[in-house]
């Protein structure tokens, strides 16, 4: 399917439709770009997070009406932690693609790698073109998560590479990578960049960001809009905070209109309309007056992501 034709799916809309239903009560459920990047012929195969088998009809109906192929699982996940290998469990995972079989291929892929513990590179690598992620990118993921295997002490997480991908980033942190938040379908692409200015992975952004806007142009120009704001990332895992309307000056400070993101911490930063990040506090500033003080845990407490 060509991009220019996803003008049909506007009687449709994906973005408002009975699409989103399908994931409700997942740990996430904002997977309208990835769709519409299979739909488009630009993302081979998506790969959802652990659904219910009872939503296996839901499934087939949705694929029907879009003319797309669903695999599931052979392997049960947990509900514990949403990735496990379990005998006894309800959810599996979904593989969705234009093509049957490329959505059985990556079926069977990620069963040899779960299942078979079959993690060769060359396995891996092929299940990250499934999923069209970047060489660039899975190399990089690869190496830091073969670090974290081998090291039994180590406390560093998965999300925390991105910190890493902040520190590769030497120039502009392009928006069409900014997937820290993903809520309401604000991302463009689902992998971890090795850097925030990785062409190939900007490349593949901005044909995600015109096919979706041959299916909506407002919500795309929503996702240009919000994607170029300011995010801080927070030392505890999924914390992180987007400032609306937001503009860095001396790369530790925030002019903003709102703040959103994590409830807890949103609970001070909405308070004021300008952060001051130092050493070891963020100052929260209302028309310049210090209304609230956020304390540091480490340096990597509060680390600015400047989109642009």
């Amino acid at each position: 399917m060509a991009i220019k034709s996803l003008s049909r799916y506007k009687k449709n809309n994906i973005f408002n439709g009975d699409f989103l239903k399908v994931f409700e009560d997942m740990s996430s459920h904002c997977f309208v770009p990835e769709f519409i990047a299979v739909l488009a012929g630009i993302k081979p195969v998506f790969r959802t997070y652990a659904i219910h088998v009872d939503r296996y009809p839901i499934f087939q109906k949705i694929c029907k009406k879009y003319s797309i192929f669903v695999e599931f699982s052979d392997f049960r996940i947990s509900s514990n932690d949403w990735i496990s290998i379990v005998k006894k469990s309800q959810f599996v995972f979904a593989y969705f693609s234009k093509y049957k079989k490329l959505a059985k291929e990556a079926k069977d892929v990620e069963y040899n790698i779960f299942v078979k513990n079959e993690k060769s590179y060359k396995t891996l690598l092929r299940f990250s073109q499934l999923m069209g992620y970047p060489k660039c990118c899975f190399d990089f993921f690869l190496s830091g998560w073969k670090k974290i295997i081998s090291d039994k002490t180590s406390c560093v997480r998965p999300d925390q590479f991105e910190y890493i991908s902040h520190q590769n980033t030497k120039e502009v942190f392009s928006f069409y990578l900014n997937n820290l938040i993903k809520g309401n379908n604000y991302y463009l692409i689902s992998h971890l960049p090795h850097s925030y200015n990785c062409k190939p992975s900007i490349e593949y952004a901005k044909k995600v960001l015109t096919a979706i806007k041959k299916v909506n142009p407002e919500i795309a120009e929503k996702i240009t809009t919000i994607l170029k704001y300011p995010v801080m990332k927070f030392l505890n895992r999924g914390q992180y905070l987007r400032f609306i309307k937001g503009k860095v000056k001396n790369d530790n400070e925030i002019v903003y209109e709102v703040s959103e993101g994590d409830d807890k911490l949103n609970k001070k930063f909405i308070k004021g309309n300008k952060i001051l990040a130092e050493r070891t506090k963020i100052k929260i500033f209302k028309n310049k007056k210090l209304v609230d003080v956020y304390n540091k845990k480490n340096k990597l407490d509060g680390v600015i992501f400047d989109f642009k």
